[in-house]
């Protein structure tokens, strides 16, 4: 934790580890405070807030942190809330709903929400951007976890860098463009693609018997266990070339009435902890017939391992084993006990930390 010192005859010199910074009060007396992203390193949202505003001149602070054009602005409500405002530069999508998704499912990952969401035109010198305004909700997040989630979403979103052939491959490969294609059915743009370790298609979709439900919940849990989340969608048969699946045709199966609920219902009883920002979405494809896509969002890492209710033992389902399984390239690899048994023991160690900091 670095060591803030406030000083001056208004204090309104703020040093952090012996080196004197620039601050401004504003009107309404916002503190605004300039920092570079190798100066946070360590720093949770709760420890800069301790740092910055505990005999401060101010009750509220504004924290700007910036690596080249990219900027992150923290703010420090007086009522405790702790908010963000960022921008996604050269956006390589303008549909909302599309850059909302594709930011949401990221920004899960810190327990952050989006409050709203602005596309700027060019002007002054600066080209049209995004401008998200986001809540942040776990206030012990590091601020180099929440910068590094503002990196994945320019990954995802934004065209800087990119020359123009690589800038066509992000457009059809992209999670997002997957995404929306997917949503809107969208034939030209999906036969062909490529499983990979956030996408994986199936050709049916059933939860009649309970292999069928543990194995779609273990299907969930693998990509909640990722680093990034994931895309399972139904309705799409695949052909192995070359040693990766690819899709090769459509293959919508007959609607089910209320499967949203019923597959929520699933999801819920069979995978813990509960998934957040879970999205199960389905595509008419005419004739009765749809497709399934289920998203799931990059989660807290607090959060992991995410078990599943049921396992699957030499074909049979036994109801009394949980089951644990991440993904690894395009396959999936199961947690082995030795892993297991360290998860169980840090928690168990964390756990006695607290009970004997918590006894008198």
């Amino acid at each position: 934790m670095p060591d803030f010192a406030w000083s001056g005859d208004l204090r309104d010199k703020l040093t952090i580890d012996g080196v004197e910074h620039e601050v401004r009060i504003s009107v309404g007396d916002l503190l605004e405070v300039s920092l570079s992203l190798d100066m946070v390193d360590g720093m949770t949202l709760t420890s800069i807030r301790e740092g910055i505003l505990v005999a401060s001149p101010c009750t509220s602070c504004a924290i700007d942190i910036s690596s080249g054009r990219e900027f992150l602005i923290i703010f420090l409500r007086e009522d405790g809330r702790i908010e963000a405002e960022m921008a996604i530069f050269d956006p390589i999508y303008l549909d909302q709903n599309t850059v909302e998704v594709t930011a949401s499912s990221i920004l899960t990952k810190s327990s952050a929400t989006i409050n709203s969401l602005l596309f700027v035109e060019p002007s002054m010198g600066l080209g049209s951007h995004w401008v998200l305004s986001i809540s942040l909700n776990d206030h012990s997040v590091e601020l180099p976890n929440l910068w590094s989630n503002f990196d994945s979403l320019n990954l995802e979103l934004s065209t800087s860098g990119l020359t123009p052939g690589n800038r066509e491959l992000r457009l059809a490969e992209s999670r997002a463009s997957v995404l929306s294609a997917l949503r809107q059915g969208n034939e030209q743009a999906i036969i062909g693609l490529a499983e990979r370790s956030w996408l994986e298609f199936k050709s049916q979709l059933s939860v009649e018997t309970d292999s069928d439900r543990v194995e779609l919940a273990q299907d969930i849990a693998r990509f909640a266990n990722s680093e990034s989340g994931g895309i399972l969608a139904f309705g799409y048969r695949t052909k192995r070339q070359n040693g990766i699946d690819r899709v090769e045709k459509r293959s919508p199966f007959a609607a089910l009435k209320g499967i949203e609920p019923r597959l929520q219902s699933i999801i819920d009883y069979r995978v813990y902890p509960p998934i957040r920002g879970l999205e199960i979405i389905q595509t008419q494809a005419g004739g009765g017939r749809v497709f399934l896509t289920i998203l799931v969002p990059s989660q807290v890492e607090a959060d992991k391992p995410f078990l599943v209710h049921g396992a699957i033992i030499a074909g049979k389902t036994e109801g009394v084993f949980f089951s644990i399984t991440r993904r690894r390239g395009e396959g999936s690899v199961p947690i082995t006990a030795r892993e297991v048994h360290a998860l169980l023991a840090a928690g168990y160690s964390v756990s006695r930390e607290r009970n004997e900091k918590e006894t008198p």
